[in-house]
Protein backbone atom coordinates (compact mmCIF):
# COMPACT_ATOMS: atom_id res chain seq x y z
CA UNK A 1 0.00 0.00 0.00
CA UNK A 2 2.80 2.82 0.82
CA UNK A 3 4.06 1.79 -2.37
CA UNK A 4 1.28 2.57 -4.43
CA UNK A 5 0.63 5.57 -2.64
CA UNK A 6 3.89 7.20 -3.15
CA UNK A 7 3.85 6.32 -7.15
CA UNK A 8 0.18 8.15 -7.11
CA UNK A 9 1.45 10.79 -4.94
CA UNK A 10 4.04 11.61 -7.61
CA UNK A 11 1.69 10.70 -10.81
CA UNK A 12 -0.51 14.00 -9.38
CA UNK A 13 2.40 16.14 -8.57
CA UNK A 14 5.12 15.88 -11.05
CA UNK A 15 3.11 14.82 -14.29
CA UNK A 16 -0.48 16.21 -13.49
CA UNK A 17 1.11 19.32 -11.84
CA UNK A 18 -2.03 19.63 -9.28
CA UNK A 19 -1.33 22.44 -7.20
CA UNK A 20 -4.04 21.55 -4.98
CA UNK A 21 -4.14 18.10 -4.90
CA UNK A 22 -0.54 18.30 -3.61
CA UNK A 23 -1.68 18.83 -0.02
CA UNK A 24 -4.19 16.11 -0.28
CA UNK A 25 -2.14 13.60 -1.80
CA UNK A 26 0.73 14.39 0.95
CA UNK A 27 -2.27 13.98 3.42
CA UNK A 28 -3.27 11.04 1.52
CA UNK A 29 -0.14 9.23 2.02
CA UNK A 30 0.74 10.04 5.33
CA UNK A 31 -2.91 9.17 6.34
CA UNK A 32 -2.97 5.59 4.90
CA UNK A 33 1.01 4.93 5.74
CA UNK A 34 -0.08 5.30 9.36
CA UNK A 35 -3.44 3.33 8.90
CA UNK A 36 -1.47 0.50 7.38
CA UNK A 37 1.45 0.35 10.03
CA UNK A 38 -1.14 0.94 12.99
CA UNK A 39 -3.80 -1.16 11.73
CA UNK A 40 -3.55 -3.66 8.82
CA UNK A 41 -0.14 -5.55 9.06
CA UNK A 42 -1.66 -8.23 10.70
CA UNK A 43 -5.46 -8.35 8.74
CA UNK A 44 -5.76 -11.13 6.25
CA UNK A 45 -4.88 -9.78 2.59
CA UNK A 46 -8.92 -9.90 1.70
CA UNK A 47 -9.26 -6.90 3.99
CA UNK A 48 -6.38 -5.02 3.92
CA UNK A 49 -7.44 -4.65 0.24
CA UNK A 50 -10.83 -3.77 1.21
CA UNK A 51 -9.07 -0.76 3.34
CA UNK A 52 -7.15 -0.30 0.36
CA UNK A 53 -9.75 0.36 -2.00
CA UNK A 54 -11.91 2.16 0.38
CA UNK A 55 -8.65 4.83 1.10
CA UNK A 56 -8.05 5.31 -2.53
CA UNK A 57 -11.70 6.06 -3.57
CA UNK A 58 -11.71 8.71 -0.64
CA UNK A 59 -8.08 10.69 -2.20
CA UNK A 60 -9.35 10.45 -5.72
CA UNK A 61 -12.94 11.88 -4.37
CA UNK A 62 -10.69 14.98 -2.75
CA UNK A 63 -9.21 15.01 -5.90
CA UNK A 64 -12.24 15.52 -7.82
CA UNK A 65 -13.69 18.30 -5.04
CA UNK A 66 -10.44 20.21 -5.07
CA UNK A 67 -10.47 19.96 -9.07
CA UNK A 68 -13.81 21.31 -9.13
CA UNK A 69 -13.18 24.25 -6.78
CA UNK A 70 -10.49 25.19 -8.60
CA UNK A 71 -12.91 24.79 -12.15
CA UNK A 72 -15.27 27.15 -10.33
CA UNK A 73 -12.78 29.57 -9.34
CA UNK A 74 -11.53 29.93 -12.69
CA UNK A 75 -15.24 30.54 -14.15
CA UNK A 76 -15.58 33.09 -11.25
CA UNK A 77 -12.78 35.02 -12.65
CA UNK A 78 -13.86 34.54 -16.27
CA UNK A 79 -17.18 35.75 -15.62
CA UNK A 80 -16.00 38.86 -13.41
CA UNK A 81 -13.79 39.62 -16.50
CA UNK A 82 -16.25 39.20 -19.04
CA UNK A 83 -18.69 41.86 -16.90
CA UNK A 84 -16.02 44.20 -16.17
CA UNK A 85 -14.72 43.99 -20.55
CA UNK A 86 -18.16 45.11 -21.04
CA UNK A 87 -18.26 48.54 -18.31
CA UNK A 88 -17.10 50.37 -21.66
CA UNK A 89 -16.54 54.13 -21.61
CA UNK A 90 -18.69 55.89 -23.96
CA UNK A 91 -17.65 55.96 -27.77
CA UNK A 92 -17.76 59.93 -27.36
CA UNK A 93 -15.83 60.22 -24.15
CA UNK A 94 -13.24 57.54 -25.74
CA UNK A 95 -12.66 59.25 -28.50
CA UNK A 96 -12.25 62.68 -26.96
CA UNK A 97 -9.97 61.26 -24.36
CA UNK A 98 -7.58 59.98 -27.43
CA UNK A 99 -7.80 63.58 -29.28
CA UNK A 100 -10.40 62.73 -31.82
CA UNK A 101 -13.36 64.36 -33.33
CA UNK A 102 -16.15 62.53 -31.08
CA UNK A 103 -18.90 63.15 -34.17
CA UNK A 104 -16.71 60.89 -36.70
CA UNK A 105 -18.98 57.88 -35.62
CA UNK A 106 -22.82 57.76 -36.44
CA UNK A 107 -25.37 57.94 -33.25
CA UNK A 108 -26.21 54.38 -33.65
CA UNK A 109 -22.99 53.83 -32.83
CA UNK A 110 -23.30 53.29 -29.04
CA UNK A 111 -21.94 49.64 -28.20
CA UNK A 112 -17.87 49.13 -28.42
CA UNK A 113 -15.24 47.18 -26.85
CA UNK A 114 -11.95 48.35 -26.39
CA UNK A 115 -8.99 46.61 -25.50
CA UNK A 116 -6.32 48.70 -23.42
CA UNK A 117 -3.64 45.64 -23.89
CA UNK A 118 -3.42 46.46 -27.71
CA UNK A 119 -5.51 49.25 -27.86
CA UNK A 120 -8.09 47.60 -30.32
CA UNK A 121 -11.47 49.35 -30.74
CA UNK A 122 -14.32 47.93 -31.91
CA UNK A 123 -17.43 49.59 -32.75
CA UNK A 124 -20.97 47.75 -33.45
CA UNK A 125 -23.28 49.45 -35.39
CA UNK A 126 -26.82 48.00 -36.02
CA UNK A 127 -26.90 47.80 -39.55
CA UNK A 128 -24.43 49.13 -42.58
CA UNK A 129 -24.87 53.11 -42.96
CA UNK A 130 -24.09 56.02 -44.00
CA UNK A 131 -23.33 59.50 -43.23
CA UNK A 132 -23.15 62.87 -44.33
CA UNK A 133 -21.27 65.92 -42.85
CA UNK A 134 -21.39 69.52 -42.51
CA UNK A 135 -18.59 69.75 -44.92
CA UNK A 136 -20.53 67.79 -47.19
CA UNK A 137 -18.40 64.65 -47.11
CA UNK A 138 -20.33 61.21 -46.94
CA UNK A 139 -18.88 58.29 -44.92
CA UNK A 140 -20.17 54.33 -45.12
CA UNK A 141 -20.00 52.33 -41.98
CA UNK A 142 -20.05 48.75 -41.97
CA UNK A 143 -21.75 47.26 -39.04
CA UNK A 144 -18.43 46.28 -37.68
CA UNK A 145 -15.70 49.18 -37.68
CA UNK A 146 -12.36 48.38 -36.00
CA UNK A 147 -8.97 49.96 -35.57
CA UNK A 148 -5.79 50.46 -33.14
CA UNK A 149 -6.16 54.14 -31.44
CA UNK A 150 -2.79 55.94 -30.60
CA UNK A 151 -3.23 60.08 -29.46
CA UNK A 152 -4.86 61.89 -32.37
CA UNK A 153 -4.91 58.88 -34.27
CA UNK A 154 -7.57 55.23 -34.97
CA UNK A 155 -5.06 53.62 -37.54
CA UNK A 156 -5.57 50.03 -39.49
CA UNK A 157 -8.97 50.78 -40.12
CA UNK A 158 -11.19 48.21 -41.07
CA UNK A 159 -15.25 48.78 -41.77
CA UNK A 160 -14.99 51.85 -42.95
CA UNK A 161 -15.18 54.01 -46.54
CA UNK A 162 -15.36 57.34 -47.67
CA UNK A 163 -17.04 58.77 -51.10
CA UNK A 164 -13.95 60.57 -53.31
CA UNK A 165 -15.71 60.36 -56.15
CA UNK A 166 -15.82 56.54 -55.51
CA UNK A 167 -16.13 54.81 -52.41
CA UNK A 168 -12.78 54.27 -51.00
CA UNK A 169 -11.47 52.29 -48.20
CA UNK A 170 -10.43 54.43 -45.57
CA UNK A 171 -7.24 52.78 -43.40
CA UNK A 172 -6.72 55.43 -40.89
CA UNK A 173 -7.83 58.54 -39.46
CA UNK A 174 -5.78 61.23 -37.83
CA UNK A 175 -6.20 64.86 -36.19
CA UNK A 176 -5.10 67.62 -34.97
CA UNK A 177 -6.32 70.81 -32.84
CA UNK A 178 -8.13 72.04 -36.44
CA UNK A 179 -7.51 69.29 -38.97
CA UNK A 180 -8.86 65.48 -39.47
CA UNK A 181 -7.02 63.31 -42.04
CA UNK A 182 -8.50 60.78 -43.81
CA UNK A 183 -5.89 58.32 -45.69
CA UNK A 184 -8.04 56.28 -48.62
CA UNK A 185 -5.95 55.26 -50.71
CA UNK A 186 -4.00 58.79 -50.44
CA UNK A 187 -4.06 61.46 -47.28
CA UNK A 188 -6.94 63.92 -47.38
CA UNK A 189 -7.80 66.87 -44.93
CA UNK A 190 -11.25 67.97 -43.55
CA UNK A 191 -12.05 70.74 -41.29
CA UNK A 192 -12.15 69.02 -37.78
CA UNK A 193 -15.25 71.00 -36.78
CA UNK A 194 -17.34 69.08 -39.55
CA UNK A 195 -16.97 65.83 -37.32
CA UNK A 196 -17.40 67.38 -33.75
CA UNK A 197 -21.08 66.38 -33.82
CA UNK A 198 -22.87 63.50 -33.73
CA UNK A 199 -24.93 62.58 -36.54
CA UNK A 200 -26.86 59.63 -37.25
CA UNK A 201 -26.56 57.52 -39.88
CA UNK A 202 -29.00 56.29 -43.37
CA UNK A 203 -29.03 52.58 -43.89
CA UNK A 204 -27.85 51.33 -46.67
CA UNK A 205 -28.15 47.88 -48.35
CA UNK A 206 -24.68 46.64 -48.02
CA UNK A 207 -21.21 47.93 -46.88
Amino acid sequence: MPNLSTVMFYYQTDVLQLDTSFVVGCLGVMLRTFIYNRYLTNMTLHKSLLFAHIGLSITILLDLVCSLSSSIEGGTKWLVNKLKGKMQKPLAELLKEFGLPVGIFPQDATNNEFNEETSKLTVFIPEACEVGYRDSSVMRFSTTVSGYLEKGKLAEVEGLKTKVMIWVKVSCISADASKVYFTAGMKKSRSRDAYEVIRPGVAVDKF
